[in-house]
């Protein structure tokens, strides 16, 4: 028995020991493979630091055009298998830390500045292309419902 033990600390002492483990991603794989999900990633944290609206239907365009980009075949519509959906998308902006906005009323922006030069914009438009009065065509938007933010019942009643 002595002679076991004195096997078994030899054995030990021919290899390296480990203090910690290497780290391992959990979860299920990533559908793109990590270089291609870092760079629709990098995409997307670049269209935000710029002042872009992003949302699910933005990563999906960005994922679809980088993994074009790389090799079209891999893309479902193409026979791949790499299928883009609003799940997926939700997946990516979650893991990036992002969440879901709501609509605020407390706005930085000037309503009353942003308005005037929104005016003088169409103004010198018309002026420019020279487009006649009759054209021009004043269009409110008051009896349609718009709401930014907020998940809508089919009957209009809020979700809680």
């Amino acid at each position: 028995m002595e002679g076991q033990l004195h096997q078994g600390t030899e054995e030990k002492k021919g290899r390296e020991e480990t203090n910690e483990f290497p780290e391992k991603r959990r979860g299920c794989p990533l559908l793109l493979g990590a270089e291609l999900d870092r760079q629709v990633q990098v995409y997307t944290t670049t269209l935000r630091k710029n002042g872009a609206v992003v949302n699910t239907a933005i990563v999906m365009a960005c994922a679809e055009g980088i993994v074009h980009n790389k090799d079209s075949n891999l893309l479902s519509s193409n026979g791949g298998y790499i299928s883009l959906t609003k799940d997926w998308g939700k997946s990516l902006l979650r893991r990036m830390g992002l969440v879901k906005r709501k609509a605020s009323t407390k706005s930085k922006v000037n309503f009353e500045e942003l308005k005037e030069q929104y005016l003088l914009d169409i103004k010198a438009c018309v002026e420019m292309d020279e487009v006649p009065d009759e054209l021009i065509i004043n269009w409110d938007q008051t009896g349609i419902q718009y709401l930014h933010g907020q998940w809508r019942k089919k009957g209009g009643n809020s979700w809680d």
